[in-house]
C-alpha cells in the first residue's frame, strides 16, 4: 500500500524560498516603476495645466489692454504712451496696462520672474480717473502664478502685430505682440514648456 508524503522536504524548501524571493523582488520593482511612471505623468499633467491656466489668464489681460497708459513711475517716452505692453530689457518682466472685469479705470499688471524660478503677478490700481494715469506704489494683489521655471528669459521684444506698408490707405494699427517662452522643470529634472505669444486686440492709441 502506497503512502503519500504531504508537506515540503528540506530540499524542496531550499529551492522554493529563492523562487519566492525572485517573484517578490520582481513584483516590488514593477510596483516601483509603475509608481514612478505615475508620478512623472502626474507632474507633466500638473505643470501643463498650470501653464494652460496661466496662458488663458495673461492672454485675457492682453485682450483687454485697450488703452496705452502712462504712469508717474514709467519712463516719459513716446513709445510707452503708445504701448499697452511694456517689456523690461532683461526679458524677465512684462507690464500690461489693462482693464479687468470691465472696470472703468486701468490696472497695471506686472509679471516678473523672481529667484527660485517663481513667476510673480502683481496688480496695481489707478490712482487717477483720467489720462495720464498713475498707479498705486504698493500692489493691491500679489501672487505666484508659476513655479520651477527653468529658463531665465520669458518675454521677447514687444513688436507691432502688423507693419503698415508705405502708401497704404489703412489706418494706423497699434496692436502689439510679444513672444513668450516658458519651461518648467519637473522633479526628475525634465522640462515641459510652451513657446507662444501674446497679442493685444486694440487698434487704437491712447484715448
Amino acid at each position: 500500500m502506497l503512502k503519500s508524503n504531504k508537506g515540503l522536504t528540506f530540499i524542496e524548501l531550499i529551492l522554493t524560498i529563492p523562487l519566492i524571493l525572485i517573484v517578490f523582488t520582481l513584483g516590488y520593482n514593477m510596483l516601483f516603476i509603475i509608481n514612478k511612471s505615475h508620478k512623472i505623468v502626474s507632474d507633466d499633467f500638473s505643470n501643463a495645466e498650470d501653464i494652460r491656466i496661466f496662458q488663458i489668464n495673461i492672454q485675457n489681460e492682453a485682450n483687454q489692454a485697450r488703452k496705452a497708459l502712462l504712469g508717474s513711475n514709467e519712463p516719459n517716452t513716446e513709445d510707452i504712451t503708445k504701448a499697452a505692453l511694456v517689456r523690461e530689457s532683461d526679458g524677465n518682466r512684462l507690464r500690461i496696462y489693462t482693464y479687468l472685469d470691465n472696470s472703468d479705470y486701468p490696472v497695471l499688471v506686472t509679471y516678473e520672474l523672481k529667484s527660485g524660478g517663481k513667476l510673480e503677478r502683481t496688480e496695481r490700481k489707478a490712482t487717477k480717473t483720467s489720462f495720464p494715469y498713475t498707479f498705486e506704489n504698493n500692489p493691491s494683489d500679489t501672487k505666484i502664478v508659476l513655479n520651477n521655471i527653468a529658463n531665465d528669459k520669458i518675454f521677447g521684444i514687444v513688436e507691432p502685430l502688423r507693419v503698415r506698408s508705405e502708401g497704404s490707405q489703412e489706418g494706423e494699427d497699434y496692436r502689439k505682440k510679444v513672444d513668450m517662452n516658458i519651461e518648467i522643470k519637473n522633479r526628475d529634472g525634465r522640462t515641459i514648456g510652451v513657446n507662444t505669444y501674446l497679442i493685444t486686440k486694440s487698434r487704437a492709441t491712447a484715448e
